[in-house]
């Protein structure tokens, strides 16, 4: 069996035993970032959008009432708890036909190319490894169209670890299940994978650095 089946593996039992209080940690500290993300995807109600790590639904709940009978939203989760849960959310005014929910690994997942105006990333790109991100990318710019762009908000490096980031870094190197997200340069990333970086904010929060880019397909 390989490190990455293993991994995933590790991920989709973790993320099963935390599904009933994800809610709460990551509203508690990603909302925030989250929304602004999620403005920076400037929605039309038209648009598809494809988000990889969905966990509970919250970007379910705030991006779905924005679409109109042409627009549909697409969400890929590991963890089949977490999905149960965010079925849980469909209603009135998030309703079915406008979603689809699959309980998938998003590096093996067989995307269909250029079928997303969005790809959205809150807090879970920094989930997978470097090798794993260089598999990843290329299957998500193949699935969006021509003109599609991605919005990542993730954990970012900066210039210099002060004491709280090594501090962080510390927990995330000791205890990875507890502190899973790690800071990592995203913009470097995307462009090493052929994307355009269109805009992009910095936000410092207790000492730690939060990015939210969006970038367009090359």
């Amino acid at each position: 069996m390989s490190k990455t089946i293993n991994t995933n593996i590790n991920r989709k039992r973790y993320y099963n035993k935390i599904s009933w209080i994800y809610n709460f940690l990551s509203s508690s500290f990603e909302g925030t970032y989250r929304k602004l993300g999620i403005e920076f995807l400037n929605l039309k109600p038209d648009d598809s959008i494809l988000e990889i790590g969905i966990g509970t639904g919250q970007s379910l709940s705030e991006v779905v009432p924005m679409l109109n009978d042409h627009g549909h939203y697409t969400a890929i989760d590991i963890s089949e708890k977490m999905i149960a849960l965010c079925k849980n959310k469909l209603s009135a005014d998030i309703p079915a036909n406008k979603v689809k929910l699959i309980c998938a690994d998003a590096l093996t997942y067989p995307y269909e190319e250029s079928q997303y105006d969005n790809v959205f990333m809150s807090f879970a790109l920094e989930l997978f490894t470097d090798a794993e991100i260089n598999i990843l990318l290329p299957k998500l710019k193949a699935a969006l169209k021509p003109d599609g762009k991605i919005v990542l908000v993730n954990m970012a490096e900066g210039t210099k670890d002060n004491t709280m980031m090594k501090l962080y870094k510390w927990f995330h190197k000791h205890f990875p299940k507890a502190v899973d997200c790690r800071p990592i340069d995203q913009i470097s990333i995307l462009l090493k994978n052929g994307f355009i970086l269109d805009k992009s904010q910095i936000i410092h929060t207790w000492g730690l650095l939060v990015s939210v880019s969006r970038f367009v397909k090359n």
